[in-house]
């Protein structure tokens, strides 16, 4: 069996995307935007060069195919979308924030983004190496006229789909579920809970890390939450989203470590003093960085064991 694939040797490229502030109430997501900056935040210190996008109107498709112009065949791609879909005789569509005029099927064909011709777009850019595909949508999505206790017969959860070659797909839950909308908060958001915990493992095959996610989710929703994984890696299923030796990872976590510090020593400093107002979005993203702080110590401390003991590292929340 071949080695892992060192990915390192790509591009990495990720598209994030949140939306959460649906004009129906019924359909607003709480977790959908924090799901969206944790992911981001997590996929750049393993080196992806991100674009985050929050609550996106009409344009997700504009966004995928602006963001799908950067991509040079060759690069290793993740699209994530953690929002409303609807399926529309048998395709899925992703829903835009602005879906105040969605009341029937033909408008969510005519506003909302197609998901084949979304991963079309990718997948044409980028046909030489690895594409992911990520749906984080699994509570219904209602029209104006439907509700909790009307949700119309033909609101059936996501189809699944074909997947071209080099591509993984992964649903937050099976195809044609959805999670029940009376279940405890604690339960709405363990698919992004499981996928951030396992995105940066070291050395861990795209199915592989995958395979830990949908396990986990199994596992603590006792079998009401099965995500569907769909695997067309061939050539590339060896391939790692973060492979790197140890002595590549404590440099990497240093140098990264350092540049959130002067970044958190210049939001200090802009942080106001006694008697003025608070600035939300510089608190916010101290809060990020000290995260991300934390997350990259405890990654170098695992590789400093590994590289400089005899002893086995300790096992720690990623492993």
């Amino acid at each position: 069996m071949p080695s892992a694939d060192n990915s390192s040797s790509h591009k990495k490229r990720a598209l994030i995307i949140g939306n959460g502030t649906y004009k129906l109430k019924e359909n607003r997501l709480e977790h959908a935007v924090k799901n969206a900056r944790e992911l981001s935040g997590l996929l750049e210190t393993i080196n992806f060069k991100v674009t985050t996008r929050l609550n996106v109107d009409k344009e997700i498709l504009n966004t995928i195919a602006t963001f799908a112009e950067e991509i040079t065949d060759g690069d290793l791609v993740l699209v994530y979308f953690s929002g409303q879909c609807r399926q529309v005789d048998g395709t899925n569509y992703m829903i835009p924030t602005d879906d105040e005029k969605i009341g029937k099927d033909m408008d969510v064909q005519d506003i909302g983004a197609n998901v084949t011709s979304a991963l079309s777009k990718i997948t044409d850019k980028n046909q030489s190496y690895v594409n992911i595909f990520i749906l984080d949508c699994n509570k219904r999505y209602f029209y104006k006229n439907e509700s909790p206790s009307n949700p119309g017969e033909q609101n059936k959860g996501l189809q699944t789909m074909t997947v071209p070659d080099e591509t993984f797909i992964q649903f937050s839950c099976a195809a044609h579920q959805f999670i029940d909308n009376k279940r405890k908060k604690t339960q709405d958001n363990l698919f992004a809970k499981h996928l951030c915990e396992n995105i940066v493992l070291a050395d861990v095959s795209i199915p592989d890390m995958f395979e830990k996610i949908v396990k986990g989710v199994i596992r603590q929703s006792k079998g009401q939450q099965q995500p569907l994984s769909i695997n067309g890696l061939h050539e590339y299923k060896h391939v790692c989203l973060y492979a790197m030796s140890d002595e590549d990872i404590i440099n990497d976590c240093n140098e990264f470590i350092e540049n959130l510090k002067r970044e958190l020593e210049e939001l200090a400093l802009q942080q106001p003093h006694e008697g003025s107002s608070y600035d939300h979005f510089v608190g916010h993203r101290i809060g990020e960085i000290r995260a991300l702080i934390h997350v990259l110590t405890l990654r170098r401390n695992d590789a400093i064991r590994r590289r400089y003991s005899t002893f086995p590292a300790k096992k720690t929340f990623f492993e």
